[in-house]
């Protein structure tokens, strides 16, 4: 391994899958877009009660935000943690080395060799980074994985010169 190549392994933990699928779902404009209109039923159902308009129809606007706020928690909660239990026991450990030529992953289900192509996008998010491979679907990596702070930076400098890196200033 040169200096210009950086190799991590790590197991995902429940917390880290956890966390990037709250991101993820946070992410879902028709997710942000619903959460938008429920504020306005909330300010609107505020306002139905306190004006003394209509307080039944007040009371009802926000009685059907608290339950779609409580349902769509738990929903999002119950995928989410079904998917864990799924993918948990499908990948032990993951490899990746990453070089100016473009990143190796090995799996217990895949050992691949991808140009920096196959990742537009880098986002780093609390004590993850996602690498996009699409809309949906991203290669989650976490802090810890990394040996030394050097190997991290190395990584950062890496994912800034090949793909569109959303990273914190250090």
């Amino acid at each position: 391994m040169d200096d210009q190549t950086v190799s991590v392994e790590y197991v995902t933990t429940r917390e880290e899958f956890m966390a990037f699928a709250r991101w993820q779902l946070w992410n879902m404009k028709g997710l942000r877009l619903n959460g938008v209109i429920t504020a306005l039923a909330v300010v609107g159902g505020i306002t139905l009660i306190v004006t003394g308009t209509n307080t039944g129809i007040g009371a009802l606007l926000l009685a059907m935000c608290a339950f779609e706020l409580v349902l769509g928690l738990w929903v999002a909660r119950s995928v989410t943690l079904r998917a864990w239990a799924k993918r948990s026991a499908a990948i032990a450990s993951t490899y990746l080395q990453l070089s100016p030529a473009g990143v190796h992953v090995r799996t217990s289900e895949i050992d691949a060799f991808t140009d920096w192509s196959s990742y537009p996008r880098t986002i780093e998010y609390r004590d993850l980074y996602l690498m996009e491979i699409n809309r949906l679907v991203y290669r989650v990596i976490p802090r810890r994985a990394f040996d030394s702070p050097a190997d991290e930076q190395l990584f950062r400098r890496l994912v800034s010169e090949h793909t569109t890196a959303s990273l914190r200033p250090q």
